[in-house]
């Protein structure tokens, strides 16, 4: 199985002072015909989106957030011995018939904790505070500050709140979800159709939802192509590397460091670039420029198969399968195919 990208890297540079952090990733250098085309994301971290393992199954409203293997123990634990404040928040609160549209769990793991009840929908946790609390008020700020880094608000409510004012909890919640769900955009869930990881790894229904999420929560995102001339002209890795310089400078809001998918590159003299081999693997951001990137070449290449549909370009986007090649030796080469790639020289000299 394939890691999980995650914000680690992101972290380590927003933690630095760099803000706006783009990740870059391209698509089609192996293709022989169509252009190259290169995606740029500057990701929202108040909206992180799901780096789920992607199951398959409905798009549902949970968000799935990557936590410690290890608490999925004590978590179960925890809900088979609920304490009476617990029981009470389940039954007489979070079960009331006017929070009937978001369902809560209990005792999730999320991140590095165990959150008493989590609403992926509204990326909200309550959390009831009792006696073993007492003195941790540093720690639990800290769990709070961590579950923000996802989007996700803490709640806290004391035993004696919940157990002796239920009601008055009740309605203090209910403001909370009006408000959540006015401003939340939950993530993409983990069992669903859409998700953030390599591009490579979803089906074209995945990345289509999950490029959609992207484009309406990301802070700015952009495309940039070379085209078949170009890439004859300067070769496929200079070519690619000027379609990322043409999606970095189309952003509506420019970064102040990039993440570039690959070998080291300096697409910027004044931009940090900072590469990582195998990046839609490891960031976030990269994984989701290679889903942006991967979604925009795609929709290209059925508008070429209208226009040369004798190559198949719909299906297999103009890389060399089996039924390309064919078509290739059958039909000669079109405008629309790389004369330097091998499989198409050949057909010209």
């Amino acid at each position: 199985m394939s890691r999980r990208p995650t914000f680690e890297h992101e972290r380590r540079y927003w933690q630095q002072g760099f803000e706006l952090i783009a990740g870059i990733d391209e698509v089609g250098i192996g293709a022989l015909a169509g252009p190259v085309c290169a995606a740029a994301v500057i990701l929202n971290r108040g909206r992180t989106p799901s780096n789920s393992p992607l199951s398959g199954g409905a798009l549902t409203d949970l968000a799935y957030v990557p936590y410690n293997q290890k608490l999925v123990e004590p978590a179960r634990e925890n809900r088979s011995n609920p304490t009476p404040a617990e029981q009470t928040m389940w039954q007489s609160v979070l079960r009331d018939s006017r929070l009937g549209d978001y369902k809560f769990l209990r005792q999730k793991p999320l991140n590095n904790f165990i959150a008493d009840f989590y609403c992926p929908a509204l990326m909200l946790v309550v959390e009831i505070d009792g006696d073993s609390h007492k003195g941790n008020e540093e720690y639990d700020e800290l769990r709070s500050e961590k579950l923000a880094e996802f989007g996700i608000k803490v709640l806290r409510y004391s035993n004696q709140q919940v157990i002796n004012s239920a009601h008055a909890v009740l309605q203090l919640l209910l403001e909370q979800v009006e408000e959540r769900r006015d401003k939340t955009s939950a993530p993409l869930d983990k069992g669903g159709l859409g998700g953030i990881k390599d591009s490579k790894t979803l089906s074209a229904k995945q990345r289509e939802r999950a490029a959609a999420w992207i484009e309406e929560n990301a802070i700015a995102w952009a495309v940039g192509e070379a085209s078949v001339e170009e890439i004859t002209e300067m070769n496929i890795l200079k070519a690619s590397h000027l379609a990322m310089r043409r999606a970095v400078k189309s952003l509506k809001v420019q970064p102040n460091m990039l993440l570039v998918d690959g070998r080291p590159v300096n697409l910027f003299e004044n931009i940090l670039a900072v590469s990582l081999v195998n990046g839609d693997c490891l960031s976030l951001s990269i994984a989701a420029a290679s889903i942006v990137a991967k979604v925009y070449r795609d929709e290209l290449m059925v508008k070429l198969d209208k226009e040369y549909p004798q190559y198949g370009f719909a299906a297999h986007k103009g890389y060399g399968s089996l039924f390309h090649i064919m078509a290739l030796r059958r039909f000669g080469a079109a405008p629309c195919h790389r004369p330097t790639y091998a499989p198409v020289a050949c057909l010209l000299t």
